[in-house]
C-alpha cells in the first residue's frame, strides 16, 4: 500500500513533525491561559535565540539521518519528480507566508482600538508571536505539500 520513503520524503516528514513540536514549545513559553505573557526584551530574545538554535541543530540532524550518511547535495541528488514536488511545496509555502504577512500588515494598519484580544500586534511579544505563527504555518504548508505530493 505505501511505498518506501525516499531520503527527501524522510527529511520532509521530519521537518513537518518537528515544526509542529517546536511551535507548541514556543507557544507554551510565551503564553499562559490563552494570553500572551508580557516578556521583556531579554526574555523574548532568549526564547527566539533558543528557537533558532534548536531549528539549526535539528535541521542538520534530520538531513544526516534522512540521507543515512550519504553525501547530500540540495538539488543534485533529487530526481525529476522530487524536484517538482519541492518546487510545488516551495510555491505553496511562499503563498501561505505572503498571505500571513499580508494579514499582519492589514491588521497593523487598522486602528488598534477596534481589537480587544490578547494577541495585539502593538506589543513586541504580540508581533513576534504573529510572525512566528505565520512562519510556522507557511513551513507546515510547504512540507505538508511535499509529503502529500510524494504519497499520492
Amino acid at each position: 500500500m505505501f511505498k518506501a520513503a525516499t531520503a527527501h520524503e524522510k527529511f520532509s516528514i521530519g521537518v513537518f513533525v518537528f515544526n509542529i513540536i517546536i511551535y507548541i514549545w514556543f507557544y507554551n513559553k510565551i503564553s499562559s491561559d490563552w494570553a500572551l505573557i508580557p516578556l521583556g526584551k531579554f526574555d523574548l530574545g532568549a526564547i527566539l535565540a533558543t528557537w533558532v538554535v534548536i531549528w539549526v541543530i535539528v535541521s542538520i540532524v534530520l538531513a544526516a539521518i534522512s540521507r543515512g550518511g550519504e553525501k547530500y547535495g540540495r538539488q543534485g541528488d533529487l530526481d525529476e519528480r522530487e524536484t517538482q514536488q519541492e518546487v510545488r511545496g516551495d510555491s505553496n509555502g511562499y503563498f501561505a507566508l505572503n498571505l500571513g504577512v499580508g494579514i499582519i500588515i492589514v491588521q497593523m494598519l487598522i486602528e488598534q482600538e477596534k481589537f480587544s484580544g490578547s494577541y495585539l500586534l502593538s506589543t513586541p511579544v504580540g508581533m513576534v508571536f504573529a510572525l512566528v505563527t505565520v512562519l510556522t504555518f507557511a513551513m507546515a504548508v510547504q512540507y505538508g505539500s511535499i509529503i502529500w505530493m510524494a504519497r499520492r
